[in-house]
C-alpha cells in the first residue's frame, strides 16, 4: 500500500496534470489555485458562466490520461518575482498567488509540463514520478463552485474534483522515488 506521503505527492502531481489538461482544451480559461484533500484533488478555475458539463469533464480526464503517457518535459524552474507577474499579468488569480509567494521568497516557483507552465512553490517535478501514476488511477467526480476571496471581492469559480484509487499508484510512485 502506499504511504501517505506517496498518496500526496500524487494528488498533488495529478492537480498539474489537471490544470494543463483544462489549459489545452479551454485556453481562455483562467486557472486559480488547486489542492490535496485525504482522497483525490481539485483545481478553481474562471470558466465564467459556462462550466464544463459531464461529457467535458470526460474528454479532460481523457487528455489527462493521454498527458501522463504522452509527457516528455516535467521540471521546476524559478522567475524572480518581477518576471512571474508579468507571465500572469492576464490571470488575475495566478497574479494573485505569485504576489503572496513573493512576499515570502525570493524566487517564484513554477513547474514546466511539456509546453504549459504555472506557478507551485514545491519542487517535486521529476518526469519519472510523473510518468509512475497510473493513467487509470484517478477520476473526475465533478464539478462545485468555489468561491475566491481576492482583495476585497469576492469571484465565482468552478471547481473539479477528482479522486484517485491508491491501490493503483503506490508500487509504481515508490519505485519512482528510489530511481531519482
Amino acid at each position: 500500500m502506499p504511504t501517505p506521503a506517496q498518496l500526496h505527492k500524487v494528488n498533488h502531481l495529478l492537480t498539474h496534470v489537471l490544470t494543463a489538461a483544462v489549459a489545452r482544451r479551454w485556453p481562455q480559461v483562467r486557472p486559480g489555485d488547486g489542492g490535496e484533500t485525504c482522497t483525490g484533488f481539485y483545481v478553481d478555475f474562471g470558466f465564467g458562466d459556462l462550466p464544463p458539463t459531464d461529457a467535458e469533464l470526460a474528454l479532460i480526464e481523457a487528455d489527462m490520461r493521454r498527458l501522463l503517457v504522452e509527457c516528455r518535459h516535467f521540471a521546476h524552474l524559478e522567475k524572480s518575482p518581477a518576471q512571474a507577474a508579468a507571465f500572469f499579468a492576464d490571470n488575475p488569480y495566478k497574479l494573485e498567488v505569485v504576489e503572496t509567494l513573493a512576499e515570502l521568497e525570493e524566487r517564484v516557483g513554477f513547474y514546466r509540463l511539456d509546453e504549459f507552465v504555472d506557478v507551485c512553490p514545491c519542487q517535486i517535478k521529476v518526469l519519472g514520478e510523473l510518468k509512475a501514476i497510473s493513467p487509470d488511477a484517478f477520476a473526475l467526480t465533478g464539478t462545485t463552485p468555489a468561491l475566491w476571496h481576492s482583495r476585497g471581492r469576492e469571484v465565482w469559480l468552478t471547481r473539479i474534483h477528482g479522486v484517485q484509487a491508491a491501490a493503483l499508484v503506490g508500487g509504481r510512485i515508490g519505485q519512482a522515488e528510489a530511481g531519482r
